[in-house]
């Protein structure tokens, strides 16, 4: 499908749960989103550049640059490392979010979380620990220059 709104400004490409959205203006990278759907089971180890919707199940290592986003009916067991968190889901493992993690009401979480900034919605039950890790914009950009480094090898 492809949608234009001001072809200076936005094209929208969507094929397959993929979606590649580009800002010309600005000549940004593709935003890519990966989908994994409700009743899907993934075993093993994901790394990606784009981001990530879980829908379904993973089990094992996930790594992205970009944002995971975790559904009501998305189970995760693994390490998880990502820029960006939302999560809604269940997840049981541990869990390094070099931005922001926000836990949504029905999230639930077995958890050892590290990361920079946390929102946490009434009703989210979280249970491990978690260690905040407030850094520079500079310590940032390096913790981004390793998760850049770590999905290239």
């Amino acid at each position: 499908m492809f949608f234009s709104k001001n072809r200076d400004y936005f094209i929208f490409l969507q094929e397959r749960g993929n979606k590649m959205i580009t800002n010309k203006k600005e000549k940004t990278e593709p935003v890519l989103v990966n989908i994994i759907a409700q009743n899907t089971l993934i075993k093993g180890e994901m790394e990606c550049k784009g981001d990530v919707r879980l829908e379904g199940s993973f089990e094992g290592s996930l790594k992205c640059e970009g944002k995971v986003v975790i559904s009501e009916t998305g189970r995760f067991r693994g390490d998880l490392f990502c820029n960006n968190a939302d999560i809604a889901g269940y997840i049981d493992g541990d869990i390094t979010v070099v931005g922001l993690l926000h836990l949504r009401s029905h999230a639930k979480l077995n958890a050892n979380i590290t990361t920079n900034k946390i929102s946490i919605e009434e009703g989210a039950v979280f249970n491990g620990t978690c260690t905040m890790n407030k850094q520079s914009s500079k310590e940032n950009n390096i913790n981004k220059q390793n998760l850049a480094a770590v999905s290239h090898t």
